[in-house]
């Protein structure tokens, strides 16, 4: 990973690339959260960016985010009981199970997020127009839920959101990316207190133009509840 250093023992976010994407995509965002003086550290997941193999959507993902912020945590120039985490669709799971079982993540970002990861995978197989066959939808499922047999006693991360009381969390639904909107929505229905939510005309941070980035920088850096974690204690 990249660890871009703030202030000696600041807090630390850690940033969660989506499906298909990478950590080199999030480096103006990385830099916007390091001009406010936190820590910033950057990864890639497993099968994404330089990585190969394939995608489990989700449940890999959350144990290699818990590995990242074991490692983080390990520094001598960083507050190890303070982090904060923002991830989109796949990165956005990874950082709600992690923060549901991890009282250092003390505040998060989340961005057109889904609750397990065969909802993402239905929504893939829609994406790509093989939804319109008929049951190749089930079978895709069947074998996706197949090749991650090793998970499937994990609970959706619905069932876990009553652990999130008093973390404060931001789940921003964005316009264009309709198929997660309402599971976005629903999921900040059922987080508790404390809670908000902002409505994207767009989303997807690595294809925003960079006039949509900024705004997009300034409205997470200026998230009133990102004082839960200063800089300086």
């Amino acid at each position: 990973g990249w660890f871009f250093p703030g202030l000696t023992s600041a807090p630390t976010i850690l940033l969660c690339h989506g499906y298909q994407s990478g950590r080199g995509e999030l480096l103006t965002l990385a830099s916007a959260l390091q001009d406010h003086q936190y820590n910033v550290f950057l990864f890639e997941f497993g099968e994404h960016g330089s990585n190969s193999g394939y995608t489990t959507l989700g449940f890999r993902d959350t144990q290699i985010l818990r590995a990242a912020v074991n490692a983080v945590a390990q520094r001598k120039d960083v507050d190890g009981t303070r982090f904060g985490l923002w991830g989109s669709n796949v990165g956005g799971y990874a950082v709600l199970a992690v923060a549901e079982s991890d009282p250092r993540v003390r505040a998060f970002v989340v961005e057109s997020v889904y609750d397990q990861p065969e909802e993402m995978m239905s929504i893939l197989v829609d994406r790509s127009g093989l939804g319109n066959i008929p049951v190749m939808s089930r079978f895709t499922l069947l074998g996706f839920r197949w090749l991650n047999r090793s998970f499937r006693d994990r609970p959706p991360v619905s069932a876990g959101l009553g652990k999130l009381a008093g973390v404060p969390k931001l789940y921003m639904q964005a316009v264009d990316v309709p198929d997660l909107a309402g599971s976005t929505r629903q999921l900040f229905i059922q987080s508790p207190e404390p809670r908000e939510q902002i409505i994207l005309p767009r989303g997807n941070y690595a294809s925003m133009l960079d006039d949509e980035k900024r705004t997009y920088e300034n409205r997470i850096v200026s998230w009133n509840t990102i004082g839960t974690i200063p800089a300086v204690n």
